[in-house]
């Protein structure tokens, strides 16, 4: 019964996702008339409801905790978080209230619908198999955050499919850091339950923890070298059980 459920949530998701491409109609009038805050605003307040929508109808709690954590201001923000599931960008931009971008892998620029939201939300393509394009790419996510937009990013590189976490590469990292940005670590504990073998994960509880921020522009050049272990603990010690991840950590980095 679950699988077929799930079946009609998979369409449910692909007319939302379709009949979505209407709203770029304003979207794109405001980057016409070079409105871009007001455009940012606009698409974040859209995200926000769908992301909203998307989870109400499948009965998924969002459990905030440290929401006190997050800056008052947008301002050269990198949020950094664990990578579970396709879903985790979704359950961000749902609960982040800031205009945000985030590095997404060139293959999902390939993706009929999925590559207009990517381009109006400001998302950078990287290309993981080219070492200087994804450098390239990191220096661009690096400017975008230096010019105020904040960006996502994700250090595992990949997903892990499950409540373990892999090392944090610190390649991606040097975005926050070049650009002089406060990091902002999030640990996302459930989502990798939301889409399993037997269905979407109805009625589940995710929970999304926000830290303190670092500000990279204080850091010297050791506590810079080390920040990829001390955000991986930081982001380790939200799970619901942070030893056993450590050892589940530990497989994943040597697989």
């Amino acid at each position: 019964m679950r699988k077929v459920w799930s079946f009609f949530y998979v369409l449910w998701i692909i007319i939302l996702l379709t009949t979505s491409m209407l709203v770029f109609i304003p979207y794109a009038f405001l980057r016409l008339m070079q409105f871009q805050r007001a455009a940012d605003a606009y698409l974040t307040t859209l995200t926000h409801g769908y992301g909203r929508l998307v989870f109400f109808s499948a009965r998924v709690k969002l459990d905030i905790k440290g929401a006190e954590n997050l800056p008052k201001e947008d301002r050269a923000l990198v949020f950094v978080a664990n990578h579970q599931s396709i879903t985790d960008v979704i359950v961000l931009k749902t609960v982040i209230p800031y205009p945000m971008g985030f590095m997404a892998k060139i293959e999902l620029f390939r993706v009929p619908f999925v590559q207009v939201w990517l381009a109006g939300l400001r998302c950078i393509a990287i290309d993981r198999s080219n070492l200087r394009k994804s450098m390239e790419a990191i220096r661009k996510g690096s400017n975008r955050v230096a010019s105020g937009y904040p960006m996502m990013i994700f250090p595992e590189g990949t997903r892990s499919r499950c409540n373990g976490m892999r090392a944090f590469k610190g390649g991606s990292l040097k975005l926050a850091e070049w650009a002089k940005g406060r990091i902002v670590p999030i640990t996302l504990d459930g989502t990798h339950r939301l889409i399993a073998k037997d269905g979407f994960g109805f009625g589940d509880t995710v929970t999304v923890t926000f830290h303190p921020p670092i500000d990279t522009s204080q850091l010297n050049r050791e506590e810079l070298k080390a920040l990829p272990q001390k955000l991986w603990e930081i982001v380790n010690s939200g799970l619901k059980e942070p030893n056993a991840e450590v050892m589940a950590a530990k497989k994943l980095a040597d697989s």
